[in-house]
C-alpha cells in the first residue's frame, strides 16, 4: 500500500526540482511571483473545469474551490474573463519555417545522393532547383523567398557558400538568435515531456515511452564523447521518424479522421555534482 505522506513528500520535492529552472527563467525576464500566482490561479480553475467534472453535474464554483483552494470570488472573476487556451498555437513564421525545412529534408528532389539537403542556388539556374522554388512550393506567393532567406541567415540556420548557394547549417529548426522561436519550442517540448510523465504516473495502462540513461562521476573528456554520440545517434533516429511521419501524413490526406498529433524527442542533460549530493553519491559507489 502506498504511503500517502511519502507520496506527497516525494511529489513536492519533484515539483520543486521541475520548477527551479523555470523560476530562473521567470526572474531573468522579470515575471514576478504575483504575476505567476495570478497565472496559476487561472490555470487551476481552467484545469478543474476541463478535466475534473462529474458526469451529469455542472461544475460549480464551490466544487472548483474545493478542488483547487482558489477563493470563490477569484473563481468568478476568472470565469468571467476570457482565459487563454492551454494549447499554444505555433507562431506563424515558426510554422512556415518548419514546413519549408521539412520539405527540404524529406522531398527527394531536394536531397542529394546521400539523402542530405542539397545546396540550393537562391534563384533558378538553368534547370536546377532553387531556394525560391522551395519556399514557393510551401508558401505560394504569400511569402518572398528573400525574406525567408534573410531571416534564416540572421538566425544562423543557413549560410551561403562561395558560389552563393544556400546551405543548411542545422538539421532542426532551432534558430540561434530568434528568442520567441526558442521559447515556443521550449514550451512545447517541455509541456509534452512533462505531460507524458504525468500520464504515466496517474494512468495504470498504456504508458508513454519516457526513458533515460544517467551516470555520475564522469570526466569532462568522457562527457564530450558521450554527448557527441547522443547528438549523432539521436539525429539519425529523428531523421528516420521525420521521414516516416512526412510520408504517412501525405498518405493520411485520404483518411477522413486525422485528429491526432505526436511529439517525439531525445534529450541529454548534465551538470556538476555539488556538496552533499556528491558526498552521498560517493558513498553509494
Amino acid at each position: 500500500m502506498i504511503d500517502d505522506r511519502e507520496l506527497k513528500s516525494t511529489l513536492h520535492k519533484s515539483i520543486k526540482w521541475i520548477l527551479k529552472p523555470i523560476v530562473v527563467l521567470l526572474i531573468k525576464y522579470q515575471i514576478t511571483l504575483p504575476a505567476l500566482v495570478g497565472m496559476l490561479k487561472a490555470l487551476y480553475v481552467e484545469v478543474a473545469m476541463d478535466f475534473y467534472r462529474l458526469d451529469g453535474k455542472p461544475q460549480t464554483d464551490s466544487r472548483i474551490h474545493l478542488l483547487t483552494g482558489v477563493h470563490r470570488k477569484d473563481i468568478r472573476v476568472i470565469k468571467q474573463q476570457k482565459t487563454e487556451t492551454l494549447v499554444v498555437s505555433t507562431p506563424e513564421k515558426v510554422s512556415l519555417g518548419m514546413q519549408i525545412l521539412n520539405k527540404w529534408m524529406t522531398d527527394s528532389r531536394f536531397l542529394d545522393s546521400r539523402k542530405l539537403p542539397k545546396k540550393l542556388p537562391v534563384s533558378k539556374v538553368e534547370h536546377s532547383l532553387c531556394f525560391e522554388q522551395l519556399v514557393s512550393e510551401v508558401s505560394g506567393k504569400d511569402i518572398r523567398a528573400r525574406s525567408v532567406l534573410d531571416e534564416w541567415l540572421s538566425a544562423g540556420l543557413v549560410c551561403l557558400d562561395q558560389r552563393g548557394y544556400v546551405c543548411l547549417q542545422q538539421e532542426a529548426f532551432v534558430p540561434q538568435k530568434g528568442l520567441c522561436e526558442k521559447v515556443f519550442f521550449w514550451g512545447r517540448n517541455a509541456h509534452d515531456h512533462i505531460q507524458a510523465g504525468v500520464e504515466n504516473i496517474i494512468q495504470d495502462d498504456s504508458p508513454f515511452f519516457d526513458r533515460s540513461v544517467a551516470y555520475t562521476h564522469l570526466s569532462a573528456e568522457s562527457l564530450k564523447v558521450i554527448e557527441q554520440v547522443v547528438r549523432d545517434e539521436s539525429m539519425k533516429l529523428l531523421k528516420v521518424v521525420n521521414n516516416m511521419a512526412a510520408k504517412l501524413q501525405e498518405q493520411d490526406k485520404k483518411v477522413a479522421k486525422r485528429s491526432f498529433r505526436f511529439n517525439f524527442g531525445a534529450y541529454f542533460y548534465h551538470d556538476m555534482l555539488q556538496g552533499k549530493k556528491r558526498k552521498a553519491d560517493d558513498e553509494a559507489q
